[in-house]
């Protein structure tokens, strides 16, 4: 899933300006997969679910040479 997230760091704590929505730090993308919950860098949609590549091909059986 793509989430959101605000990663607000203070500024105006340390008397800088605030820039509120148009900071970078306000609406920061993040991604986890619906199976794990893990936050990565990739994902992938199969079956309207978004996962990772570990989740992903767990859900394969391997076909192996006799």
């Amino acid at each position: 899933m793509i989430k959101y997230e605000n990663e607000c760091v203070g500024c105006k704590d340390v008397g800088l300006p605030c820039h509120g929505n148009n900071c970078s730090n306000r609406n920061v993308k993040h991604l986890y997969c619906d199976k794990c919950r893990e936050e990565l860098d990739k994902l992938y949609i199969y079956d309207d679910e978004q996962l990772c590549e570990e989740c992903l091909l767990g859900m394969f059986d391997i076909v192996e040479e006799e």
